[in-house]
């Protein structure tokens, strides 16, 4: 059976997450694709220009993630910002092109979240991305960048959340067909934001400090 490939990078400021990372996933088998944000180690990308918007957290402040991709896509690959730890074996079937991780629907209008941009934080969280190499989810990721100009923030998961939405109108868990591509919605076991308990993947969401604190 062939092998994962974990994607991620990280700038200098990131290290310790992206190293911690990284040896999960060799612990568990699994191939790492490594880029370099900044003062790092791996293949070196450019970050994106600041940008004009000033909403939040929402600024472009890493290389385009469908970038990203697209540079370190190879079989079965899993996309994890740096700031995520895989805790399980992942036991996903790949019998799909694409699996993003959505939040219940009683989350998805955005305001348990607590948050004003419901569009961008009620339905999925774009930090963990299940791939299967082929010329249509290479498509697809280029499509996605093209996205990003007309989102309101610059957001890389505001741009994927606009095209998944004018596809799906079910957000159960499940199959379901974007721009003739299979796309799986998975539970958030497999990106659980601060919670290890029952967790196939953890993400430390919030800020650096936020964040730090379970790497010490």
């Amino acid at each position: 059976m062939s092998t994962i490939r974990i994607i991620t990078g990280a700038d200098k400021k990131y290290s310790l997450l992206a190293d911690t990372l990284e040896k999960e996933a060799i612990s568990f088998g699994y191939d790492v694709k490594m880029f370099d944000y900044g003062g790092y180690r791996g293949e070196k990308v450019p970050l994106a220009f600041p940008s004009t918007y000033e909403i939040d957290v929402y600024k472009a402040k890493i290389p385009s993630k469908p970038d990203i991709i697209l540079k370190g896509l190879k079989g079965n690959s899993v996309y994890l910002d740096c700031d995520c730890r895989i805790l399980k074996k992942l036991d996903v079937k790949f019998d799909f092109d694409l699996a993003f991780t959505v939040r219940e629907p009683k989350y998805q209008d955005g305001k348990i979240l607590g948050h004003k941009f419901p569009h961008i934080t009620g339905y999925l969280n774009a930090g963990v991305i299940f791939l299967k190499e082929s010329d249509k989810v290479r498509y697809f990721l280029k499509y996605w960048k093209e996205e990003l100009p007309f989102t309101e923030t610059g957001s890389d998961q505001e741009a994927l959340t606009n095209i998944l939405r004018r596809h799906i109108t079910d957000w159960s868990y499940g199959l379901k067909e974007v721009m003739g591509l299979k796309v799986r919605l998975l539970p958030m076991t497999y990106n659980s934001e601060n919670k290890e308990e029952n967790a196939k993947i953890v993400h430390y969401c919030g800020t650096y400090e936020d964040k730090i604190k379970y790497y010490k």
